[in-house]
């Protein structure tokens, strides 16, 4: 990893990762024997730069992007971006954008038995997010924030039937849009400790059935408090 600020107010990383997982065994059994043992080890090489610029006092802008290759799953390039407004008495506005992804599993490749057949032509799972964010100080100790933000994650990883040959396969099925609010208090006391309440509302769906997705909250309440000892 390298890091260099060409100018007092422009900072630039560039890094580059390397991981070869030597051992990547799955195994499947019961009483009746096994169905699945295989082993199939993968390397990862990573690149990644990104560009923190602080254009004035009170406004910044980091652009960055990283690319990643697996042996077994393909290239994938992200990106991110993020512009930093700090209007001081109005508090601060925030612009983000990111991607990421989720490169598909041993067990999703490869994993075969009786009833279900692996695919080693699976796609990473990727999101895109987008989310605009307002923060204050209210008092000494009261912060306040609220967000909005929307994401779209493409590609999904899920279970299917071939119809060919009835067998189960992973398959890249599902495409997820969803869009929300949040709107959140954080309380610092000192060195008592702090807490914090939110609330967010988000509505999540399929985008090919156009169902609301079931397992994701549209209504989502959170609150907690850490105290040092």
């Amino acid at each position: 990893r390298l890091r260099w600020d060409p100018r007092p107010n422009n900072r630039l990383i560039l890094g580059a990762e390397y991981k070869n997982h030597l051992r990547a065994r799955y195994r499947a059994w019961d009483s009746e024997g096994v169905h699945f043992d295989g082993s199939n080890a993968y390397s990862l090489v990573s690149l990644y730069a990104q560009d923190e610029y602080q254009a004035t006092t009170n406004l910044s802008i980091t652009g960055g992007l990283r690319t990643d290759h697996y042996s077994h799953a393909g290239t994938t390039t992200s990106l991110r971006g993020a512009i930093v407004y700090n209007a001081r008495r109005s508090g601060t506005f925030k612009l983000l954008y990111g991607e990421a992804f989720r490169a598909p599993n041993v067990a999703e490749l490869y994993y075969h038995d009786e009833t279900a057949k692996g695919n080693p032509d699976l796609l990473p799972e990727t999101i895109r997010t987008i989310e605009g964010v307002w923060e204050r100080r209210l008092t000494e100790g009261l912060y306040g924030a609220v967000s909005v933000y929307g994401y779209r994650m493409k590609d999904l990883i899920d279970m299917t039937e071939d119809p060919s040959d009835g067998l189960i396969q992973y398959r890249n099925i599902n495409t997820v849009r969803a869009a929300g609010v949040e709107v959140e208090l954080t309380f610092r006391f000192k060195e008592k400790g702090r807490g914090y309440a939110s609330y967010s509302y988000q509505r999540a769906e399929d985008k090919v059935s156009g169902q609301t997705l079931s397992n994701s909250p549209a209504h989502l309440v959170r609150a907690g408090a850490s105290i040092p000892m």
